[in-house]
């Protein structure tokens, strides 16, 4: 049940949500969501975790550690609300 449930997810948010650079899943139990804006240059970007937690359906999101732009966090902010919807 796990395996169609993530791929439904997957292809809900890559479909629906704006500004996602890639959306992948991982051994069926989480979709991760990566921002069209996140640089390799920012710590706080690339070590930032944003996840949908597939058997729970819960919209995880870890803050990494180091410096993040403000253009990144709208864009998070953005996604959280829109995957929220869904």
């Amino acid at each position: 049940m796990s395996k169609e449930r993530a791929e439904q997810l997957l292809k809900t948010i890559s479909d629906a949500v704006s500004g996602v650079a890639t959306a992948s899943n991982f051994k069926d139990s989480r979709i991760y969501i990566n921002p069209n804006c996140a640089s390799r240059s920012y710590r706080g970007e690339s070590t930032h975790q944003l996840y949908v937690d597939v058997a729970t359906g819960k919209l995880v999101n870890q803050l990494g550690k180091g410096t993040c732009r403000s253009e990144f966090n709208a864009a998070v902010r953005d996604i959280v609300a829109r995957v929220s919807e869904i």
